[in-house]
């Protein structure tokens, strides 16, 4: 809304203050076109080359380092993002500036110069470490890195005055970092190691064989496990008979005690030895006595002579026959327990051939596993040399995983805006500046210009106006 002491701009103001700072105006469009077309045409220019690297999944990602594979491995699967990350970190590191910087030399690099361009050798020491030190600064400035996204690539471009001098260096920068690469994946001297110990094992493994076949001829036996089996079966044989035995003597020893029982003098009555059939013929002997002596019990009273006499006979060899039985069962007795201690003897001695025996097979299974880790052992450690072999041999036919997918460009054409669309915005921002500093002048401005101007602040008329002049100077009287 309008009040009372503000009016509308119009057509006419706007020009009116256009007119009134021409001459400022005008003064900051020429500064500043002139800028755009002094950056246009006198800046030096930039020249860009650029190229790519492609890592692809080969030994340096899917095999380990052979000496850390020695002991217990965890598998480990390292991310592509991660192995990303670490080549643009060895991109990054002083190692390959210095190449750069050792092929071209600082002051090609400082100067931008390539006719600068000098080698240093190894071992110089007349350079300056301050120059060194600023040109490896800004050669590292003119790198830039672009790793992408889900892609296994990484985009390396380089900005220098010259696109002869863009292109040769990065084309130092890939050849360093491809070799530099190769060092760092490869473990120095893995192949004299690991052939010195598998030298070492092959030593200790002859050695355990030949102790493990003394071990076996010293038992002279084919198969311990065959062996152990007999000596277990003859055992049991043994301690089944030495039962069979004992129960016999019980047996013996039970029958004498009711001899014994029945004739308690019959220890102390010695009788010849009689053989088997002999004792046989005084049984059949007796028992016709007895029979006799029943057919005579049947017809003739007990006391009758004959009776009498016939019964006494029977006592008498039925006690002959006790003291034949009780000397023959003693004699069964003795061989019973002469047998029984044979039958312990060899007993004991089965059970110390069994026990000998399992100290030899814990001797033998000893052997045995301690001869299996060697081999273990042996054949883990001829892996890891044949894998530091082939590992050296890549090193030296500068086998990477890493390869050029695009070599360095060369472009011509200057990096950057051209020096037409310089110019064209140089203009614009010339445009731009000259209208902000008229506004900003008028802004600042507080004298009337105008009679309105009068009319709208002191609310009076204006009765006369007299235009400004240089040249003529009016006074009012």
């Amino acid at each position: 809304m309008i009040t009372d002491h503000e009016k509308p701009i119009s057509l006419r103001d706007i020009a009116r203050i256009g007119f009134r700072h021409i001459w400022l105006g005008s003064c900051v469009f020429v500064l500043v076109s002139g800028a755009a077309a002094a950056i246009a045409y006198l800046l030096p220019k930039s020249y860009a080359s650029e190229g790519k690297l492609f890592l692809r999944i080969g030994r340096s990602s899917v095999s380990l380092d052979p000496t850390a594979t020695v002991g217990q491995v965890v598998p480990l699967t390292e991310s592509r993002e991660r192995e990303l990350n670490s080549s643009l970190e060895i991109l990054k590191s002083h190692e390959l500036l210095e190449a750069v910087l050792k092929e071209l030399g600082p002051l090609a690099v400082l100067k931008q110069d390539r006719s600068l361009i000098q080698p240093v050798a190894e071992d110089s020491s007349h350079i300056d470490e301050l120059v060194w030190d600023k040109a490896l600064i800004k050669l590292k400035k003119m790198l830039k890195y672009d790793p992408g996204k889900n892609s296994n690539v990484i985009t390396v471009s380089c900005l220098a005055r010259s696109p002869e001098l863009a292109q040769q260096i990065l084309e130092i920068y890939f050849v360093a970092f491809k070799t530099h690469h190769l060092e760092l994946n490869r473990t120095a001297g893995s192949f004299e190691f690991f052939d010195e110990q598998a030298t070492q094992l092959k030593a200790q493994l002859e050695t355990a064989k030949q102790r493990l076949r003394e071990a076996r001829n010293s038992i002279g036996v084919t198969s311990i496990e065959d062996e152990k089996r007999q000596i277990e079966q003859q055992i049991s044989s043994l301690e089944k008979a030495i039962a069979t035995t004992q129960a016999a003597i019980a047996g013996s020893d039970s029958k004498l005690r009711v001899l014994s029982k029945v004739y308690p003098d019959i220890e102390s009555e010695q009788v010849g030895d009689i053989s088997s059939q002999a004792l046989t013929n005084m049984k059949a002997e007796l028992y016709k006595l007895q029979i006799l002596e029943g057919e005579l019990a049947a017809n003739l009273a007990p006391t009758h002579p004959r009776v009498v006499a016939l019964r006494d006979q029977v006592e008498q060899s039925k006690r002959l026959l006790a003291r034949q039985e009780y000397a023959s069962e003693q004699s069964n007795g003795l061989s019973l327990r002469a047998s029984a201690e044979e039958l312990q003897r060899q007993l004991d001695t089965e059970k110390e051939k069994l026990l000998k025996l399992n100290d030899e097979n814990i001797k033998m299974q000893t052997l045995e596993q301690e001869l299996k880790l060697i081999e273990w052992n042996y054949s883990k450690y001829q892996d890891n040399r044949e894998q530091a072999r082939i590992d050296g041999a890549l090193q030296n036919e500068r086998i990477s995983n890493v390869n050029i997918a695009q070599y360095p460009t060369f472009r011509p054409k200057a990096a950057g805006l051209s020096n037409p669309v310089i110019l064209v915005l140089g203009v614009f921002a010339a445009v731009f500046a000259s209208l902000v500093v008229i506004l900003v002048s008028e802004y600042i401005d507080d004298t009337f210009q105008v009679p309105e101007d009068l009319e709208a602040t002191f609310q009076v008329p204006v009765v006369l106006s007299v235009p400004r002049s240089r040249s003529q100077v009016f006074s009012l009287g």
